[in-house]
């Protein structure tokens, strides 16, 4: 399931780069990251900012199923992104699996 892939990648992100992250919703909302607070099978709890806004701290419960895009403000160097998702696997319930795509 779609699910379990974000919320594997999700827990498994550094925490500096879990700051910068924001997130995209299915209906095109972007939520810049102030902190994860949790990480369920299938619900993101963020405090964040709607983007373009300075309400901060803001409490978003995200499903999962509707996380569209997932972007790092402040990209990490690519020997560290390697370091990190070079011997990652995006496995998923079904089976399937993309490994080492370059």
């Amino acid at each position: 399931m779609i699910e379990s892939t974000w919320a594997n990648l999700l827990a498994n992100m550094p925490g500096e780069w879990r700051d910068t992250l924001v997130v995209k919703t299915m209906t095109g909302t972007e939520i810049s990251v102030q902190s994860i607070v949790r990480i369920d099978s299938n619900l993101l709890v963020i405090r964040g900012r709607v983007a373009g806004t300075t309400d901060q701290g803001q409490l978003y419960f995200v499903p999962l199923e509707r996380l569209e895009t997932v972007c790092i403000q402040r990209p990490p160097k690519e020997d560290e992104v390697q370091k990190k998702f070079g011997e990652y696997s995006f496995a998923c319930s079904c089976g399937c699996c993309f490994e080492n795509i370059r």
